[in-house]
């Protein structure tokens, strides 16, 4: 089966139809019992339909925090979801040192749909390794290679949410707007963003005339740590700034793109 995937991941590297499109990220925090770190992945498209193919899905994850294994067993490691074993391979490795791929081949012409609603893709068990720092862990979605095609899937914005409750619920005790990472950029950036409690939530970004540009968030948000991805190789260089309004809480940053 591992020689099967990998013919079906190689070949569609050189397979080119569908035009790029956009894929927004969940983690679910969905257990810390100071041993293990379970983390559910989930995926949306910013809008349509499109049928999943082959994909490569990488994130990055804290290493002084976690651990995941170099050789990783299905059912005991992970568990994949709603990609039928009849109509897709797929697996779960360890690609590099605090990084995580997600193999998806397709087998059949059946299809998972990915639509705007987010779908689960797989849960992710870490060993705990400094159970102190276990609540400071944000994985982050580097990649997403569209089926069919050698050309990643433009990355929208991907957010670490927790369904824990009690003692381990994540929750942040003040509204924060970070400064965006990396600062300069080219082509793209990351923006953190935190709110401890549920509230609409509008990111716009402007040029250094103050002209608005786009709408990054326009979404109610519960509590939690979120990001969103800046990635527009359209604009020119020079200053920006990104404005966050959650609440009677507003704040605005710079940034600069230099290409």
């Amino acid at each position: 089966m591992k020689i099967v995937l990998n013919k079906f991941l190689l070949g569609f590297l050189f397979y080119s139809v569908l035009n790029a499109q956009t894929v927004n990220g969940n983690f679910q925090i969905i257990e810390n019992n100071n041993s293990v770190f379970t983390v559910k992945l989930q995926i949306s498209i910013q809008q349509g339909e499109v049928a999943m193919g082959n994909a490569v899905i990488r994130f990055n994850f804290n290493t002084n925090s976690i651990s995941f294994p170099q050789n990783p067993v299905d059912n005991i490691d992970y568990i994949i979801h709603n990609l039928n074993h009849n109509d897709y391979y797929s697996s779960v490795s360890l690609s590099a040192p605090g990084t995580i791929s997600i193999n998806i081949a397709q087998a059949t012409k059946n299809s998972l749909n990915i639509t705007t609603n987010y779908i689960d893709i797989a849960t992710i068990y870490f060993k705990v390794k400094n159970s102190t720092d276990s609540a400071n862990i944000q994985p982050e979605l580097q990649q997403f290679f569209s089926p069919y095609s050698s050309k990643e899937w433009a990355l929208g914005s991907w957010n670490v949410i927790s369904a824990l409750t009690g003692i381990n619920k994540i929750i942040p005790e003040k509204f924060e707007l970070a400064q965006n990472y990396p600062n300069p950029f080219n082509p793209s950036t990351t923006i953190r963003y935190s709110i401890p409690t549920s509230n609409k939530v509008i990111m716009r970004l402007y040029d250094a005339l103050g002209k608005e540009i786009t709408t990054l968030v326009n979404d109610l948000k519960g509590p939690g740590i979120y990001q969103v991805r800046l990635n527009d190789g359209n604009l020119p260089s020079g200053i920006y700034f990104y404005r966050i309004e959650a609440g009677n809480f507003i704040e605005t940053k710079k940034m600069m793109l230099i290409k």
